[in-house]
């Protein structure tokens, strides 16, 4: 993934919802370091987590997990060090791509303009978004992916039961 999403395009009344209640509940100073359109690393944004009752309720985070007194915005799940914090899942309405030959840039999302990506935080409210190699027809434009869930995947992917992605719903919208 190659570093940017879109949190909302304005088109998501569960996204543009999520923007109100902050810009109601926070001070006006607060709420303008939200990112809540292009989100970039390094920016405070909206993730969301599950509670007991296994509902998604949002919080706040900064894009940009420290590892090794680096920040790493992306972790392969290959590497199954995302097992080693705590599971979030980034709603978006879809994420950038750029192409590596003509540097073409390139926005995926789904017929249904959101996408769930799979993350993980740490207890300093810092994230990271789970990345895995790109299937056949995704790797024609970059080597690796978010990896993605459906709404049916979220209680197991809390529980850290089941990882498994769902490419072949992506599509892409070239600019």
């Amino acid at each position: 993934m190659c570093g940017r999403y879109l949190f909302s395009d304005g088109k998501n009344p569960t996204l543009s919802k999520v923007k109100q209640y902050y810009q109601e509940k926070l001070p006006l100073d607060i709420f303008n370091q939200i990112s809540f359109e292009e989100v970039f690393p390094s920016q405070k944004t909206v993730v969301f987590l599950m509670n007991k009752e296994n509902k998604l309720h949002p919080a706040i985070m900064k894009w940009g997990l420290t590892l090794n007194n680096k920040q790493v915005i992306n972790l392969k799940d290959e590497n199954k060090i995302a097992t080693k914090y705590k599971p979030c899942i980034i709603i978006a309405s879809g994420y950038y791509e750029w192409q590596s030959s003509t540097k073409e840039k390139h926005f995926f999302t789904t017929n249904s303009n959101v996408v769930y990506l799979a993350g993980c935080y740490n207890d300093a409210n810092e994230f990271a978004i789970i990345t895995e190699e790109a299937n056949n027809t995704l790797s024609k434009i970059h080597p690796r992916v978010p990896l993605t869930l459906s709404k049916d995947d979220f209680i197991d992917y809390f529980k850290q039961d089941i990882i498994y992605s769902n490419q072949y719903k992506i599509i892409d919208k070239t600019y």
